[in-house]
């Protein structure tokens, strides 16, 4: 009798659904090639390469019959070189990370130091409010357009 599971068959179609996901991160890098957005793109294609190769490292899709595999995960399965179920290094974090991490960080610090003088003394005395408040009002947009402009390298 072969082996057959729920789980066997949740995890087939998650590869399925991967394998989805790859060809419409490839067009969009194929899309985005020499823009601001094709960074985006590539991290997003080798997060879902990453995700694509700890499945593949599944036992339950090793123990169903290569006959009882769905259609589009026998395909892959066969054409997967052997290195593909190795999980992907972890990248160090770029200089664009580190550099919003730094302003993020500022950012908050000046809140949190405008907050803490506003709560302790009030706003009557203004001229020890004047760095922290300017610090934080000009560096909260600089850390959302570097949010915005750079992504997300967390997901």
């Amino acid at each position: 009798m072969p082996y057959r599971t729920k789980r066997a068959f949740r995890e087939q179609l998650y590869v399925i659904e991967l394998l989805a996901q790859q060809q419409q991160a490839e067009a969009r890098v194929a899309e985005t090639a020499g823009t601001w957005r094709a960074k985006r793109a590539e991290r997003r294609l080798e997060e879902i390469r990453g995700a694509l190769a700890l499945r593949l490292t599944d036992p339950s899709l090793h123990q169903v019959a290569v006959d009882e595999l769905l259609p589009d995960v026998r395909a892959f399965l066969e054409g997967a070189p052997a290195g593909t179920a190795a999980v992907p290094a972890v990248p160090a974090p770029d200089t664009h990370t580190r550099l919003r991490i730094a302003v993020a960080g500022t950012c908050a610090a000046s809140w949190a130091v405008t907050i803490t003088q506003v709560a302790s003394g009030g706003i009557s005395n203004r001229p020890d409010l004047m760095a922290p408040e300017v610090v934080a009002l000009v560096l909260t947009p600089v850390a959302v357009l570097l949010r915005l402009v750079y992504g997300d390298s967390d997901s």
